[in-house]
């Protein structure tokens, strides 16, 4: 039993066409076996009919199609639903276009979702003459472009479209002072935080100590939280969230989150230090998201580090 529904979202150089030659042409004779199934001829000004046919037939859709070079057309036998999918596919695919060596590949998923993959590969193709679609119903990207940009796609494709990844983000808040302090105090810190150390101590953070360390595991394309207290009976509460994707680039990870640090005692809670921020990083490398004056005395300061494994 084939699926019905299209749902086709264009995220680069895409240009929804209101109004198209092919929009109402419709065949004199109507041979269909229903009333509810017509023939109708599209007639294409820009892009290559045998190229367009062969996307449609891949479409999750009960429709036929056979293609006119002559005339540069295409005969599709379907219901009213089935027309309006092809007509909303048209529009994408039947835009004008200035390189005559472009076409349209349909690369189908396995396992990421295809809205999301198409952003992924949307960043990379984009520097190129191309457009980037999705077909959530057959959970495929639609490229248009020559065939240097259709087989970056596809590698990009090739590369995320796998099981989702379980990653370990690790993070250290540090705190120490501004400006009157040592600067050898990274000797203090574990040996894989000393190099960020000493980069802050250039910057005025001196005199850091390791306050928190906190790891949590996450699966790519998902939310993630975590907490934890430090002290009795005045204690630090340290809370981060937020989410992780994996990103374009080979072995790297696109994080966003929320990280904020408070005083909790008899008297409530008082914030002292707080981040929001996304970022790209590699992963297995230490990265330092924010480091700023804390509020909890004149001269305190606090940072935060992230390392994504």
């Amino acid at each position: 039993m084939l699926i019905r529904g299209w749902a086709l979202t264009t995220l680069t150089l895409g240009v929804l066409l209101a109004t198209a030659p092919w929009a109402n042409a419709q065949a004199p004779g109507d041979r269909a076996g229903t009333e509810k199934e017509t023939i109708r001829v599209y007639r294409l000004t820009e892009a290559d009919c045998k190229s367009v046919g062969g996307v449609l037939a891949e479409l999750p859709i009960p429709l036929s199609v056979s293609v006119d070079p002559s005339t540069q057309s295409l005969v599709v036998y379907a219901d009213h639903d089935g027309h309006q999918q092809v007509e909303q596919l048209l529009a994408q695919l039947d835009a004008p276009i200035r390189d005559r060596d472009e076409r349209t590949e349909f690369l189908p998923l396995s396992f990421r979702d295809a809205e999301e993959a198409a952003i992924l590969v949307s960043q990379v193709v984009s520097r190129r003459r191309s457009r980037v679609a999705f077909d959530a119903a057959s959970q495929s990207i639609i490229v248009t472009g020559t065939d240097s940009t259709i087989e970056a796609a596809r590698k990009i494709v090739s590369r995320i479209d796998k099981p989702r990844r379980a990653l370990t983000l690790s993070f250290f808040f540090v705190q120490g002072v501004v400006g009157d302090g040592s600067d050898d105090s990274a000797d203090e810190l574990p040996e894989d935080l000393r190099g960020i150390a000493r980069s802050l101590a250039k910057s005025g953070f001196m005199d850091l100590t390791l306050l928190a360390p906190m790891t949590t595991a996450v699966q790519e394309d998902s939310e993630f939280s975590t907490s934890g207290y430090l002290g009795d009976p005045t204690r630090l509460q340290f809370e981060i969230e937020g989410d992780v994707h994996e990103s374009a680039m080979a072995e790297s990870a696109r994080v966003t989150l929320a990280a904020a640090v408070k005083y909790v005692g008899g008297e409530g809670s008082k914030l002292v230090f707080s981040v929001e921020t996304s970022l790209t990083t590699n992963l297995g490398d230490y990265v330092v998201l924010a480091a700023a004056p804390a509020q909890n005395g004149e001269n305190q300061a606090m940072a935060l580090i992230v390392r994504v494994d």
